[in-house]
């Protein structure tokens, strides 16, 4: 078995991601503490944090059980680069968090897609009604909230 530290799984990640999203610019941040280590993915626009999370969710090396508040350690198996066969592989970080930010003018896009569909003008603090989106769960939110879901449910350019 082979194991790779943080800083060599944050590489690995790193890697990945660029294969998956080269127009794409991401900024991964390892981090060490005294129970275990992280890596912390952020970027702007681009790509869901769901499309992202099904690139990078295979690096962790840990699993958290909350109902019984346990971690656990895992091993993935993979063909290392120059390799024919398969590895045991575990990696350095315990858990990979993934930040998507929304830039100025993307917002700026929504909100024009968001008055399209509505017909009204956009307010950050007024309430809309939600059936125009699909959200059924709620009669109404804040033209934030709306905003906040339109962003989180698709990627730039769609």
């Amino acid at each position: 078995m082979i194991s790779y530290s943080t800083t060599e799984t944050a590489k690995l990640v790193r890697k990945a991601l660029k294969i998956k999203f080269p127009e794409v610019k991401f900024s991964v941040r390892s981090s060490i503490y005294s129970g275990g280590s992280s890596i912390s993915v952020t970027w702007s626009d681009g790509p869901t944090q769901k499309e992202v999370n099904s690139v990078v969710k295979f690096y962790e090396g840990a699993t958290f059980d909350g109902m019984i508040d346990m971690k656990s350690y895992v091993d993935q198996i993979m063909i290392l680069e120059g390799e024919s066969f398969p590895t045991e592989v575990h990696f350095g970080a315990d858990f990979i968090f993934t930040y998507r930010e929304m830039s100025a003018e993307y917002k700026a896009s929504l909100v024009e897609k968001f008055e399209q569909i509505t017909g009204t003008k956009y307010d950050d603090d007024t309430m809309y009604p939600t059936t125009e989106f699909g959200y059924y769960q709620m009669p109404q939110m804040y033209g934030c909230q709306i905003i906040n879901h339109m962003f989180h449910e698709e990627k730039l350019g769609a």
